[in-house]
């Protein structure tokens, strides 16, 4: 969050500047054994929506929240039996990859007109 504050300055300058932050499906369902990771990622989303009207109209300010993405994490904690419930509890059936992610960043940056929005990115696993 400080590191945001540092940059502004720069971003300011910039063409069409933005801040992603990343926050986690963890906010939404909590993190059962990671209770304090579930918060600060809770205080991630409104860390985002805050900064949003305070750099508006010349910063833009969104979050991507992740669902269980395929990731070392994962592959060193995560039992394979864990990792087979969650494909199996997410509606499309399948554990996210590195790439979803990345896609929802770059349409982020691209899309001009969204601000303070966090993008669940989980497979269905959370819907509104």
């Amino acid at each position: 969050m400080k590191l945001s504050s540092l940059f502004i300055p720069w971003l300011e300058k910039g063409n069409n500047p933005c801040i992603i932050n990343i926050s986690s499906i963890a906010m939404r369902h909590g993190a059962p054994g990671a209770t304090i990771y579930g918060a600060c990622k809770g205080a991630i989303d409104c860390f985002t929506r805050g900064l949003a009207h305070e750099l508006a109209p010349a910063i833009r300010v969104n979050a991507v929240s992740p669902g269980v993405i395929n990731t070392p994490f994962h592959k060193k904690i995560t039992t394979l039996e864990k990792m087979k419930s969650f494909k199996e509890s997410t509606p499309l059936k399948q554990i996210g990859e590195a790439i979803h992610i990345a896609k929802t960043i770059e349409f982020l940056i691209n899309n001009d007109f969204i601000t303070g929005e966090t993008i669940d990115v989980n497979g269905g696993l959370f819907m509104r």
